[in-house]
């Protein structure tokens, strides 16, 4: 959220996620669910939080410079 915050206080015209799903480095953006492999890896959720969560705060803070920006939900803005 710090950084959103930051990026839409300094009017950025461009915002970037750059994640490779690194599962073991903890950056994975895509939804989640615990799981163990055969080899005994362990993938984790985001307990306490949904399994969805970071992709539901990215909608949300997408949704949020468009409001701040006052754009329609048909204009394309690159968030």
């Amino acid at each position: 959220d710090e950084m959103w915050r930051a990026a839409l206080d300094a009017s950025a015209s461009v915002v970037t996620i750059t994640s490779y799903n690194e599962w073991g480095e903890g950056t994975q953006v895509e939804a989640a669910r615990p799981h163990v492999t055969a080899a005994g890896a362990a993938y984790a959720d985001y307990a306490p939080d949904p399994g969805g969560a970071y992709l539901d705060r990215t909608r949300e803070w997408i949704l949020r410079g468009r409001r701040e920006r006052g754009c329609t939900a048909e204009e394309r803005v690159e968030l």
